[in-house]
């Protein structure tokens, strides 16, 4: 496996991941050398391109807090995750409100996403969670 690895990153190739593997739950967490998150956002990729995220913080219903739904799509070629169609259940959206958000991914693997808007230096990481 690590030869496997080596060899794509060490060449400079990267394997292009599907959408197919950010369907499910994701929770917002601290990036190495980061501080605590202490009102992470919840993440939810439908496989039906729907979306949906959550804060117990900021959402209005204690037992589904949804701030923000609508939908959306990857650009494996781009690395990109865009949200569209957005609404919000409260007064913002989330990261900005404008109706299209573009997310870049800097990293994914099986069990976490880093990405980040305009910086990579600013990134942000979601775990996968169970539920």
């Amino acid at each position: 496996m690590a030869i496997f690895l080596c060899l794509f990153s060490c060449l400079g190739l990267q394997v292009k991941p599907t959408d197919q593997e950010l369907y499910g739950n994701w929770l917002e967490s601290e990036v190495k050398g980061s501080k605590y998150v202490e009102c992470p956002y919840r993440f939810e990729f439908g496989n039906n391109k729907t979306y949906r995220i959550l804060n117990v913080c900021y959402g209005s219903d204690p037992q589904l807090p949804i701030t923000e739904d609508g939908i959306w799509s990857y650009d494996s070629s781009k690395k990109i995750v865009t949200l569209t169609k957005r609404k919000a259940y409260e007064n913002e959206l989330f990261h900005d409100s404008t109706p299209l958000l573009s997310i870049h991914v800097k990293e994914l693997q099986k069990n976490f996403v880093i990405f980040y808007f305009e910086s990579p230096i600013d990134s942000e990481k979601l775990i996968r969670i169970k539920n």
